[in-house]
């Protein structure tokens, strides 16, 4: 991560300003939400689906999640990334962003993330630099 371990809370507020101040809608736990579906549906861990008794899926759901908003930086596509997805390791259209540390917890909890309303699933969330006084996050998200 090189250069990464250098950034600072006010260089990722000045490098989120230049990129128009970014942001991704984290979708936060089922738990938080599953209580609003409407009456017959349930969520089925085993598929990573919402649905009713007879299997039809929840046309809508967004509609009941219960999301919060985080202040990203995206990364431009590291050698590394690029790597995993030509060797079929993480899906094509994975992303990295960074994110402040205080948003780590809640990163590491979401069930979905969606930026520019693309959903993304969560695959990792490390924090730099590693150990208890960390400044930021990468979060590596897989497209859905």
């Amino acid at each position: 991560m090189g250069h990464l371990g250098q950034m600072s809370e006010r260089t990722f507020r000045r490098a989120r300003n230049r990129l128009g101040s970014p942001v991704l809608t984290a979708v936060r736990p089922i738990t938080d939400w599953a209580d609003n579906l409407p009456a017959g549906y349930h969520y089925d861990e085993a598929v990573d689906s919402i649905h009713d008794y007879n299997g039809r899926p929840l046309a809508v759901l967004s509609d009941y999640w219960t999301t919060d908003s985080v202040d990203i930086v995206p990364l431009a596509a590291s050698e590394e990334l690029q790597a995993l997805m030509v060797a079929g390791e993480v899906p094509a259209g994975s992303v990295e962003v960074i994110v402040l540390a205080a948003n780590t917890t809640k990163m590491r909890a979401a069930w979905a993330a969606l930026i520019d309303n693309v959903e993304y699933n969560i695959k990792s969330v490390t924090q730099y630099p590693p150990g208890s006084v960390a400044i930021f996050a990468v979060v590596r998200l897989a497209k859905r």
